[in-house]
């Protein structure tokens, strides 16, 4: 009898006694291993059987790169509906805590080579671990799905999972943020608080994209975006495309809950700038969200009122090139701001305001 088809009916029997070569060379057409098949239609008896003949089908990869534990952390294929319905999770943590045993049983030689080839460590053809799979697909049950991600955090307590990205560079914590899923965040944020997360191809960090979703998102309270401040505070100073930090964007959305929530865990952001030399109020004045300006402007130090960007430009400068009247009075009414700079280009803050006003 076929290897592939018994692994797809379950048939423990045949592997008690099938010989290991069978086992060894035995593939479907995606080159998927026996034990990714029983895994993928959720016959645990057929994988330990399997693996008690064949342990190096542990780390078997098929041509998609998936290993049999990308399969155990990600389902929801027609066949295993099924299991679904009947209260049987997709994300099978039970297989979930055989192959992460089997793992750990395992003769990796010396330290470095164990480390290279760890299989919670080892990622497909997009370079998704078997952590990403788990937190990207919120198709299966919220419940057992939370319960595979902490398997899965517990099972290397370096944290070296929630360090690795994908080909997108997105982390973990990436695609949690992305599918707007709190507890999920926190669990990998808890799991992790000092871990420095990069941007994505994108230009993102976890933060920018949780901003982005709180803006757009109106019945989003910011919840995420709170969260990651309060865990990962140092997020806010991270430069990502452009040079801008969460406070930027923040500014450059209008967003003035975000506004608040960065400045009250990092005052010391509204001093970043971009790589034109922008301040958050340039880029407010800029895009003209007097609502950010008005906000601010009581709290805000002389020295960030009145800085200049690369072009010699303060926010009062854009305020008036941008002929924003409302925007110009509001800085021009604060006593803090200094009306009498030039920029590089020689003009004076007041000549820019006085050919605004001429115009009218």
């Amino acid at each position: 009898m076929d290897a592939i088809d018994c692994a797809r009916k379950g048939d423990v029997e045949f592997f008690k006694t099938v010989a290991s070569d069978v086992l060894l060379n035995s593939m479907d057409g995606d080159g998927e291993s026996v034990l990714s098949v029983a895994v993928k239609h959720s016959h645990l008896d057929c994988c330990k059987e399997i693996l008690k003949n064949c342990p190096s089908l542990l780390y078997h990869q098929s041509s998609y790169q998936h290993t049999a534990l990308h399969h155990a952390t990600w389902d929801g294929k027609p066949e295993i509906v099924k299991f679904l319905i009947s209260a049987t999770w997709d994300g099978k943590p039970e297989i979930v805590k055989f192959l992460i045993s089997a793992c750990a049983q395992t003769d990796f030689g010396n330290r470095e080579q164990m480390r290279k080839k760890k299989l919670l460590m080892m990622v497909n053809v997009y370079g998704l671990t078997a952590l990403h799979n788990t937190v990207s697909n919120s198709d299966i049950d919220k419940g057992n799905r939370l319960e595979t991600i902490k398997l899965l955090i517990e099972a290397v307590p370096d944290n070296e999972m929630l360090r690795m990205v994908d080909k997108e560079k997105q982390s973990v914590l990436h695609k949690a943020v992305l599918l707007n899923d709190l507890e999920v965040v926190k669990l990998l944020i808890e799991a992790g608080p000092d871990i420095e997360y990069s941007a994505n191809n994108s230009g993102e960090i976890p933060l920018f994209t949780a901003e982005a979703q709180s803006h757009e998102n109106r019945h989003d309270s910011g919840k995420i975006r709170k969260e990651l401040l309060q865990w990962q505070p140092s997020q806010s100073k991270v430069h990502g495309e452009n040079g801008w930090t969460a406070l930027h964007y923040a500014a450059y959305k209008g967003d003035v809950s975000a506004v608040e929530d960065i400045m009250q865990v990092c005052p010391k952001c509204a001093e970043l700038v971009d790589n034109v030399g922008q301040n958050f109020l340039h880029l407010a004045a800029k895009h003209q969200h007097i609502e950010v300006v008005k906000h601010v402007l009581g709290n805000i130090a002389t020295s960030i009122l009145n800085a200049k960007n690369n072009y010699g430009n303060t926010p009062l400068h854009i305020a008036a090139i941008s002929e924003n009247q409302s925007m110009t009075l509001c800085f021009l009414y604060d006593p803090k701001v200094d009306n009498t700079t030039t920029n590089s280009n020689g003009q004076k803050v007041l000549d820019a305001v006085s050919q605004y006003i001429s115009k009218f």
